[in-house]
């Protein structure tokens, strides 16, 4: 098989995930319709962005995931791969790991910008009351896990050789 049969497997993987968190904020919007005593500071646009955009992401990523992967992947690397080495799993198992942690980091982010949207509406108390300095905190560590992640899927490989010339 090819490394974009293998990625979009990957891509596969991701918009599932994705649709569990676009599923996961759906409740809140149903929350805020359903219920007359909710108070909002902040339209409604909002909450729907939040369960919609994930839900439509998703949905691109599972219809296209070959068109994405063939995308990513330079045509003169895509041909058939041969039995890996040490530091070939490990790569993929880096990249894998920093996948993992990139989806719960944008999760919290998406959760963050939420939160932010929320509050950022109302007066000028109100707002600073609710964005407390360890919700702030909360928001600069969000963004330094995409950062990480980002760095560790970018960075896989260079990674794996550091790994590979400490252990040996």
């Amino acid at each position: 098989m090819k490394p974009t049969f293998y990625l979009s497997i990957l891509v596969r993987l991701f918009a599932i995930g994705l649709a569990f968190m676009g599923l996961n904020q759906s409740g809140t919007v149903v929350q805020v319709l359903l219920d007359e005593s909710y108070m909002l500071t902040s339209p409604y646009i909002i909450f729907f962005a939040n369960a919609i955009v994930p839900l439509v992401i998703a949905v691109l990523l599972w219809r296209f995931p070959y068109t994405i992967a063939k995308n990513i992947v330079p045509p003169g690397l895509d041909q058939e791969i041969e039995p890996m080495n040490s530091k070939s799993w490990l790569t993929v198992f880096l990249a894998a790991l920093g996948a993992f942690a990139l989806f719960y980091s944008l999760v919290d982010a998406a959760y963050y910008f939420l939160y932010w949207g929320l509050w950022s509406g109302g007066d000028a108390y109100q707002s600073s009351s609710y964005l407390t300095d360890e919700i702030k905190a909360n928001m600069i560590v969000t963004g330094f896990e995409v950062a990480a992640s980002l760095a560790i899927i970018l960075r896989a490989r260079t990674l794996a050789d550091y790994i590979l010339r400490r252990v040996q």
